[in-house]
């Protein structure tokens, strides 16, 4: 992605200043002006939609305090009707095609290298809980598949309402578009009130939000790592005992930030309860931002990791639900068991801290036997305003032909369009210049074609991948191999079994595009050479479908794992850079730390699933991938 923002013309250089500014664009996606015929209560077995016990009204305002209307004059009302209380699938709000489309595109991963762009969209609703005093407490929910969703809970009252917002960069799973050309959101609740109330709530305002100022990805500020102490760490409750982690090596994944992290062990009791507070006061960077007016604020989005221990093969107990962590600076949860980690997000014009002493105070719910293990780490603020403009500052003509010059950043690259007038097409006449990246702050290009007049436009672009493949060209240079003899290979083409299609655009690998894995499977897929010499850092990167069998007491049945080869096909480290057992049936984007050993040299890719003698959940589909990338950090 790119965004062209310096231009001139030949011989008389005409350049346009500035062209952007921060505003963070909107797009509505539903307002329910018109009317509701877009809702309907859903028929989940045993929800209350199903049961009749949703009622869904098209209302409209009268009164301009009516604050729940948050978008033109109209809103979409529920209600809750009899006792059927806790979790429950209640109603879908159906997008139509034009909204689909515009959701599709920010909730996808980019078409060219498969990611999604950082911290970029973001789908945003307006949400009104029931009064104080209708309702004990409230929860909500929304997916578009039943991929993992946020959680939002009751603010306390209806004054003002609460801004949903899920960071599409953060969802795991492509957006998935009904036959008609239409997206269903669905709409999951849980509460508890007092018998005979009827809890009554609003939405509105469904939006789509682009953060980024212009098409450049954000830069980071980390406020804590806790790379020095805990000290920023207080407990509370008895039931939580805080440590400070420091990591095995550079590839453990319990830290995602330098080199340690804060340790957070929950025992008993279960239930909810305030659990450790951390202080953010030593954060000058924070404190200024927070001093700063409402709408300035937008453009910062807070951030920060956690990762949970794997699940005990026995799960939690208690209803096997887990543990979720709330915090006091949002209505949101921030992360729950049993997912192995997540990044929470919040615009930071959204948080609920204060300006002067900044803290906060992680609250805890949950389900579990004996204890339940996570780590905290990189508490980082994202600006998504970061880069000066390409500013061409000066042009001549001479032998060489007509150059001009433009500030730089080290290492950076660059295209650069031309076109004769004001009438023609943009013709792109130098792809990823110069040759390395630019050495310093000033970058010159001198054209030696020019006839005449001629504008030209200049954009930072990103950095081409080290290696890529998404397997359209038939995957030359990889090759197979079968040890386990079972019949199951990899095969490549367009999958007829398990995700039913690849990733981009048509073809994938599979252990089996037609047909699901065998019995005692041994197969493996070796990538072409890939050359790291006089690189001192990369990774891996690529799109994942998985189906197999689960764990068995804490154990890999079957697995699939990735080695590094060097280029003779010879192991270079003896543990895998990535491995996974279990299901995720859905294509989601993976990553795996190229490690040092390797780096420096040239390396084979070892994709390997094996499988044992049974498979306790019946016949499974296996192991697809696409879209292989090594890219620099």
């Amino acid at each position: 992605m790119k965004k062209i923002i310096a231009y001139l013309s030949g011989v008389a250089v005409a350049l346009l200043g500035n062209i952007w500014a921060y505003a963070g664009s909107e797009t509505l996606l539903e307002g329910f002006e018109d009317n509701i015929n877009n809702v309907t209560p859903a028929t989940d077995g045993g929800s209350r939609g199903a049961n009749g016990n949703v009622k869904l009204t098209h209302f409209i305002s009268t009164d301009a305090e009516e604050t729940w209307v948050t978008q033109g004059k109209r809103a979409l009302q529920i209600e809750l009707l009899n006792n059927q209380k806790w979790w429950s699938v209640d109603f879908l709000v159906y997008l139509d095609q034009e909204a689909a489309a515009e959701l599709e595109a920010a909730w996808n991963g980019d078409p060219e290298s498969g990611l999604k762009p950082e911290a970029r969209y973001v789908l945003k609703y307006d949400l009104t809980f029931p009064e104080t005093g209708v309702v004990n407490w409230m929860n909500q929910a929304v997916n578009n598949d039943w991929e993992a969703a946020r959680e939002w809970n009751t603010s306390g009252n209806n004054n003002t309402p609460v801004t949903v917002e899920i960071p599409l960069d953060l969802v795991g799973t492509n957006l998935k578009i009904n036959d008609d050309g239409t997206v269903t959101l669905r709409f999951i609740d849980n509460a508890d009130w007092p018998d005979g109330n009827t809890p009554k709530f609003f939405i509105d305002n469904i939006r789509l939000v682009d953060q980024w100022a212009a098409d450049k990805p954000p830069t980071t500020t980390v406020i804590e790592s806790f790379e020095d102490n805990i000290d920023t760490v207080t407990t509370q409750g008895g039931r939580v005992t805080v440590a400070h982690y420091k990591g095995a090596d550079s590839e453990d994944s319990n830290v995602t930030h330098g080199s340690k992290s804060l340790k957070v062990v929950l025992a008993q009791p279960e239930g909810y309860g305030t659990d450790w507070h951390l202080d953010l006061g030593n954060s000058e960077t924070l404190k200024e931002l927070l001093q700063l007016p409402l709408q300035e604020r937008w453009r910062y989005i807070l951030r920060f990791d956690t990762v949970f221990e794997e699940r005990p093969p026995e799960g939690w107990g208690g209803g096997d639900w887990g543990y979720k962590f709330s915090t006091s600076f949002s209505v949101a949860d921030t992360a729950r068991t049993p997912s192995d980690h997540s990044t929470y997000s919040l615009n930071l014009a959204l948080a609920n801290l204060d300006p002067d002493s900044p803290r906060i105070t992680f609250y805890g719910n949950g389900g579990y036997s004996g204890e339940v293990v996570a780590y905290f780490d990189n508490f980082r603020i994202l600006d998504t305003v970061q880069a000066p403009d390409i500013v061409i500052h000066s042009s001549r003509i001479n032998e060489a032909g007509f150059s001009f010059d433009w500030n730089s950043t080290v290492g950076s690259i660059y295209q650069i369009d031309r076109m004769e007038n004001l009438d023609s097409a943009w013709e792109v006449i130098v792809e990823n210049y110069p040759d390395g990246g630019a050495s310093g702050e000033q970058t010159t290009f001198a054209d030696e074609d020019l006839l005449g007049t001629a504008f030209y436009r200049v954009a930072k672009t990103p950095a081409p991948p080290l290696f890529f493949d998404d397997f359209e060209s038939g995957a030359p240079g990889w090759t197979i191999s079968d040890l386990g003899e079972s019949g199951t290979e990899w095969e490549l083409g367009k999958p007829a079994n398990g995700p039913g299609e690849a990733h981009s655009p048509t073809r994938a690998y599979g252990t089996g595009l037609a047909k699901d894995y065998d019995d005692y499977t041994d197969v493996y897929l070796v990538s072409p050479v890939i050359d790291l010499t006089g690189l001192d850092n990369a990774r891996l990167e690529f799109w994942s479908y998985r189906d197999c069998e689960p764990m068995l007491e804490g154990e890999l049945m079957d697995w699939c794992q990735i080695m590094i080869l060097d280029e003779d096909g010879e192991y270079l480290v003896d543990d895998p850079i990535w491995l996974r057992g279990g299901e995720a049936t859905q294509w989601r984007p993976e990553k795996g730390k190229i490690p040092a050993k390797a780096l420096g040299q040239k390396i084979r890719l070892e994709f390997n699933f094996s499988s044992d003698g049974g498979q306790d959940n019946g016949p499974q589909a296996g192991w697809f991938i696409d879209d292989v990338t090594i890219t620099t950090k």
